[in-house]
């Protein structure tokens, strides 16, 4: 049997423009471009985790004792990605986990959810099965709507299996990166 193929580049600009539209409904300004450096950065980033995660099976935050708070300081984005939480007197940082949105979805194949049997049968149902997971899952739509987040890293592994996984690091640079 012939296992397409999906374009992770492709996935990752619809998951982009799901995310950006979502924050614009919520009164909340779109993430920058994704062509600055700190996005360069934090593309990276989240992409090297989301094949780390391709490759256990597995999608979750702490990998090889690897935190999402040291993959920030490896990346040198610790200190340029925290921010002041929009209507409260604390500073977000990366620590525990709190710039990051993990998930999982298959691309081409029939998977069971919670509503029943699912098929992602292009780049775009990938994307959307991806970002309705973030935005049903309480931690991530609320890390999603920090108002004061403004840059998102979009990685996203396929396996030979068509297995998704993507993680998402968020930043809140404004200005020029």
């Amino acid at each position: 049997m012939l296992i397409r193929r999906f374009d992770t580049e492709e996935i990752e600009r619809h998951l982009r423009r799901n995310v950006d539209e979502w924050r614009a409904e919520q009164g909340l300004r779109p993430f920058g471009h994704p062509d600055g450096s700190v996005v360069g950065k934090l593309d990276r980033m989240a992409t090297s985790h989301s094949v780390d995660m391709a490759d256990l099976g597995e999608t979750i935050h702490r990998i090889d004792n690897r935190s999402s708070a040291q993959r920030y300081r490896d990346a040198e984005l610790f200190e340029t990605c925290k921010f002041k939480k929009d209507g409260a007197q604390y500073i977000v940082t990366p620590t525990r986990n709190r710039l990051e949105v993990l998930g999982k979805t298959y691309a081409g194949q029939a998977y069971e959810t919670s509503n029943g049997t699912r098929y992602n049968g292009d780049e775009a149902a990938v994307a959307d099965a991806i970002f309705e997971s973030w935005t049903d899952a309480r931690p991530f739509r609320e890390r999603l709507s920090y108002a004061n987040a403004s840059r998102i890293g979009i990685g996203v592994e396929t396996t030979e299996d068509n297995e998704v996984y993507v993680t998402g690091t968020l930043c809140g640079v404004y200005g020029n990166d």
